[in-house]
């Protein structure tokens, strides 16, 4: 049997020789350890810097030496209010590995510093503060949008390109991202939602593993961006390796687009790059989420929170007149003081139960939203990508937390054009775990919004039927919803439109117009829509083999948050490659 010290310095070198068979983890943190266990923890981070937005992939690997089996709870806690949890059991003897994905509350006002926190419960857990992943600081303005950059062409360049943005002649921003390891990219999209844009060069593109391939394109559907150095760019050795077809649009997947740029595999495009990185400026989360502070036809349809001032004046008046005079003068007089330890509380006690009951009479239980949600169908992947806004207006909540059906991602939206009020880290501070979601993304009695995006697998899609002699094509919809209206462009830019496609219905389209088409699109990103949703749409805009539609049923496509919501207005838009028959 070996002493403690022998199975600690035994489990490090195993670790050791673990780590040496893949490539080093960007940041590596580890709680202190009580060395009789020797247990080892790490807790690996793929970005090496914190985003100011989205999710910081940590790959958590546990070797546990003792025979018996146990459970460690790994926690996330950022500057910006929000904290995640995940747990992680190891049998005895074995070692243990699980991804977590610690968020970054997205969000409209940029903070100066972004810090996420992690800590570690458990057996052999000595101290349980195990480190930080944090950005150098600066305001938005002042830097770039967060990069990833693959650790070959980060060593070949990432210097010089950041002495092209520290120069006046091209940009006063400094360059801001992370070294990335592609051959332990994530599989899971969320891992990549931290990203503006993604490079690497085609050795990179080629050696990572396919769960890992797809989940990077399930990102670039909701509008990522992936560039890559290839020393031959021709169609033929792009289709070798899996892009897309080039289109007028470019090389497109969903609502994002992958760029082939071609080198001589030693120095960098930093031309070509500087201008790439600062193209993305204007289209980020960031600067879209800041626009909900203006006209949101949504936000119109739920109202706004009305206080009914005069009921609250005469509330606190009466529990005053109560609490005061008559409590002092005719409940407890003179000689009945005493009184004044049970009177004060009964009556606290009455006025609390009174004014619950005014607030559950005038506002009720729960609480009515509307929401947008729109459906980017993926038929080659057999997926969906979802983005939906949300508004709500709640009255008294029995509950705020929530199951959470899907690996998504949920952020705050500031209606208001006021600045964030100095505890705007309380009234964001929310908790979400694998399962469940808690905290403060609902409050009684307020309106709050939120935008929600998830990748989920899904059937639903649009097939069309060319017609013989060259008539007017039919349309089949998959979709667990009556299509109200249905638009396709077919592969030489015609305009076909049809009404009322139920699920599993066909039926023969007629023509329509491109003048329609933008028409019905200018309608749905304009109204109920809000920026986020009509920046997504105007990536798909009248592609050719693509599908558009609309339906008044959203439930089989929303992403579910609380249950005590009732959804009183809600309108799905889907949009994606139909199928050919």
């Amino acid at each position: 049997m070996f002493p403690a010290v022998h199975r600690r310095i035994l489990a490090l070198a195993l670790l050791g020789c673990i780590a040496a068979g893949s490539a080093p983890a960007a940041t590596v943190l580890s709680p202190r350890m009580d060395t009789a266990s020797g247990i080892d923890i790490r807790l690996e981070s793929w970005l090496d810097a914190c985003p100011p937005a989205g999710f910081v992939p940590i790959r958590i690997r546990i070797r546990n030496v003792e025979k018996q089996t146990h459970t460690w709870t790994i926690t996330s806690q950022s500057n910006n209010g929000g904290s995640s949890s995940v747990d992680i059991t190891v049998e005895g003897g074995k070692e243990g590995e699980r991804m977590m994905y610690a968020p970054i509350l997205l969000q409209a006002e940029a903070t100066y510093y972004t810090n996420v926190g992690f800590r570690v419960s458990g057996p052999g857990v000595a101290e349980e503060a195990a480190g930080n992943v944090q950005n150098g600081g600066g305001y938005a303005s002042s830097r770039t949008e967060y990069i990833g950059m693959s650790a070959s062409l980060h060593a070949k360049g990432w210097s010089a390109l950041e002495g092209k943005f520290s120069s006046s002649s091209h940009s006063s921003a400094n360059l801001q991202g992370s070294k990335v390891d592609m051959s332990s990219a994530p599989e899971d999209w969320r891992g990549y939602a931290g990203l503006a844009q993604l490079w690497m060069d085609e050795s990179e593109w080629t050696s990572m593993s396919g769960s890992a391939k797809a989940a990077m394109l399930e990102w670039v559907a909701l509008g990522g961006d992936v560039h890559l150095l290839c020393a031959d760019t021709s169609d033929a050795r792009l289709e070798q390796l899996g892009l897309p077809p080039l289109l007028k649009s470019g090389r497109r997947v969903g609502a994002g687009e992958i760029h082939a740029h071609s080198w001589d595999g030693n120095s960098l495009p930093l031309v070509a790059m500087v201008s790439e990185i600062r193209g993305v400026k204007d289209t980020t989360r960031r600067e879209l989420m800041s626009d909900y502070r203006g006209k949101w036809g949504l936000a119109e349809i739920v109202g706004p929170l009305t206080i009914k001032s005069g009921l609250i004046f005469g509330f606190i008046a009466i529990f005053g007149l109560l609490v005061g005079p008559v409590n002092l003068f005719l409940l407890a007089g003179t000689g009945k003081r005493q009184r004044l330890f049970w009177t004060t509380p009964l009556l606290s006690l009455g006025a609390s139960a009174l004014l619950l009951a005014l607030m559950v009479l005038q506002d009720g239980i729960g609480g009515s939203g509307a929401r947008s949600v729109f459906a980017l169908m993926l038929p080659d992947q057999k997926r969906v990508a979802v983005t939906q806004e949300q508004v709500v207006k709640t009255g008294v909540l029995l509950g705020r937390s929530f199951e959470r059906a899907d690996a998504d991602l949920m952020a705050p939206l500031n209606l208001t054009s006021a600045s964030q009020p100095s505890n705007w880290e309380s009234r964001y501070n929310v908790e979400e775990s694998e399962t469940k979601r808690g905290g403060a993304w609902f409050a009684s009695r307020s309106l709050q919004a939120h935008l929600l995006q998830t990748v989920r697998p899904s059937r639903a899609g649009v097939e069309v039927f060319a017609a013989e002699g060259g008539g007017a094509p039919s349309v089949l919809s998959t979709v667990e919803a009556t299509l109200q209206r249905v638009f396709i462009v077919d592969q030489n830019s015609k305009v076909w439109t049809a009404e009322d496609v139920g699920t599993g219905e066909k039926k023969v389209m007629k023509a329509s117009t491109e003048a329609e088409l933008n028409q019905w699109m200018n309608d749905h990103a304009g109204k109920t829509s809000g920026p986020m949703i009509a920046h997504l749409l105007k990536q798909v805009e009248r592609r050719p083999g693509f599908a558009y539609a609309e339906a008044a049923e959203a439930s089989k496509f929303a992403v579910a948050t609380l249950p005590s919501i009732r959804w009183n207005h809600e309108r799905l838009l889907l949009a994606g490659p139909y199928v050919k028959h």
